[in-house]
């Protein structure tokens, strides 16, 4: 959740309104859906504005519009919208247009596919991937000395909060790339058009409309997660509780600084993996399921589910962590879920 952005609208109106100005011809209040794959042309080279909807879409652009609005951005790139195909589209896309990238930094614990991208795909463009992995200090001395900083999973989980003073690249909402270098924007453009990882007319139309309910949802998300978090913090099987919110989380301070909640992700530590996984089993409201951010509720355990294939690596996770995405039921039925889970 983050401040306010733009002079005009602050967050909660930017959400409504960016780029979603009436439909011009019947006065639409909701962006409509162009559910087309190709435009008329008046003359031969001449479109109105995109030739195929591969290069664009109206519902696309809306979401994209509102998405730089409210990031603060002046121009965003949607990816498809799964939820791992949209971060590696985002990243793939992003470090192919720019020869110069040959290191990856993680400031903590990163998801798979952001670690598969870099390492196994970016050979294939003639990069050298190295991957570090340190502290919230350490981020701010490797930007201070490189080119390019990309940052990667900084927020939530066990993972440090830092604080980059000055422009940094990061994937937001539908695998976004944001605060794209001004001379990328072209390079950036032209491989999502070349490669076609753009969402279709639907997934913008829906993403647009979630948009519109996303500032309520995260207010339920953070106070539901807070109150989560201080629960589990007092349990006496859980060891370790990892939560931007909690004054113990080492990130507390540049969490609250620079965000207005701390958000809906909660991880942490019980005895065993084993545990872990009796755990994960034994909740009702939690469904056990790989993904985060969704209305629902979900648990997952990181290390044989969505951080698998990270085992055996510096990043690995350590078998005893379990993860929550907390969702907007209520809290009190939420925390006795877990209260019965933990036994």
């Amino acid at each position: 959740m983050g401040d306010p952005t733009g002079d005009a609208m602050r967050f909660e109106t930017a959400a409504v309104h960016a780029g979603q100005d009436p439909e011009p011809v019947y006065g639409a209040v909701n962006v409509p859906i162009y559910q087309t794959a190709t435009y008329a042309q008046d003359e031969v080279g001449k479109p109105k504005v995109w030739d195929y909807a591969r290069g664009g879409n109206p519902t696309r652009a809306a979401f994209e519009a509102a998405l730089a609005a409210l990031e603060g951005g002046e121009r965003c790139f949607a990816m498809r919208m799964e939820r791992h195909a949209s971060s590696a589209g985002a990243i793939a896309t992003f470090l192919a247009s720019h020869p110069k990238v040959n290191q990856v930094y993680y400031p903590g614990l990163p998801s798979h596919p952001g670690h598969d991208v870099a390492a196994r795909q970016m050979t294939g463009f003639g990069g050298i991937v190295s991957f570090t992995v340190g502290s919230a200090s350490e981020a701010l001395e490797v930007a201070g000395r490189t080119e390019l900083f990309f940052l990667a999973e900084s927020l939530g989980g066990v993972e440090s909060l830092i604080e980059v003073p000055g422009p940094m690249t990061h994937a937001s909402v539908a695998g976004s790339p944001l605060e794209v270098p001004p001379e990328l924007l072209d390079p950036v453009g032209f491989l999502l058009n070349a490669v076609g990882a753009v969402p279709g007319p639907m997934d913008s139309y829906l993403a647009l409309r979630g948009l519109k309910t996303l500032a309520m949802r995260m207010e339920r998300h953070a106070s539901s997660a807070g109150a989560i978090a201080t629960f589990l913090a007092s349990h006496p099987k859980v060891n370790q509780v990892y939560y931007p919110g909690l004054p113990s989380h080492p990130g507390h301070d540049v969490a609250a600084r620079q965000m207005t909640g701390f958000g809906g992700i909660v991880s942490f530590t019980v005895g065993s993996g084993s545990e872990a996984l009796e755990v994960a089993r034994r909740t009702e409201l939690f469904f056990l399921a790989e993904s985060l951010g969704g209305v629902e509720s979900l648990i997952e355990v990181p290390g044989p589910m969505t951080h698998a294939s990270v085992a055996g690596s510096p990043i690995e996770v350590p078998p005893e962590l379990i993860r929550l995405s907390v969702g907007v039921e209520h809290p009190d039925d939420l925390i006795e879920d877990l209260r019965r889970a933990l036994g």
